[in-house]
């Protein structure tokens, strides 16, 4: 809902709107998203996984399989220099994180789908797990 726009993905991602903006129309032109407008607002644009997308994001991942093949110590260490250059860039970054709605200090699990309550808005289904340009760590 909050999170699917061209600069919140390129904001998520750490790149530019514009290159992130041309990387989306690229991803639709091969059927892997697809755009959706707002009926209110024609400039608001958001985009959505196709099915062929979804496909290939379940695809074998060389990189992952590689990690997962490696000894336990490593991947440790790995995890362990990951996460500490994670939180080097939230501190330059304020200390604003990204993260999925269900874990956020707003997010109000007493409905179905779940609501925000900074936005005061319900959740689609499905929306509680994408992430949250709006997103703050629960405490």
């Amino acid at each position: 809902m909050f999170s699917r726009s061209p600069s919140h993905v390129a904001e998520y991602i750490g790149t530019t709107r514009g290159t992130m903006s041309q990387t989306l129309k690229a991803l639709a032109r091969k059927g892997y998203v697809e755009e959706h407008r707002k009926e209110h607002d024609q400039r608001s644009i958001s985009y959505e996984l196709t099915k062929e997308g979804a496909e290939i994001v379940r695809q074998s991942n060389p990189v992952a399989q590689a990690i997962g093949d490696m000894p336990l110590e490593n991947q440790a260490m790995l995890e362990q220099g990951l996460m500490q250059g994670l939180s080097l860039a939230l501190a330059v970054n304020g200390g604003r994180s990204f993260g999925q709605c269900k874990s956020c200090a707003h997010h109000d699990v007493t409905t179905e789908n779940g609501f925000c309550k900074l936005l005061c808005v319900s959740l689609e289904p499905g929306e509680k797990d994408k992430i949250c340009i709006e997103h703050e760590e629960a405490r």
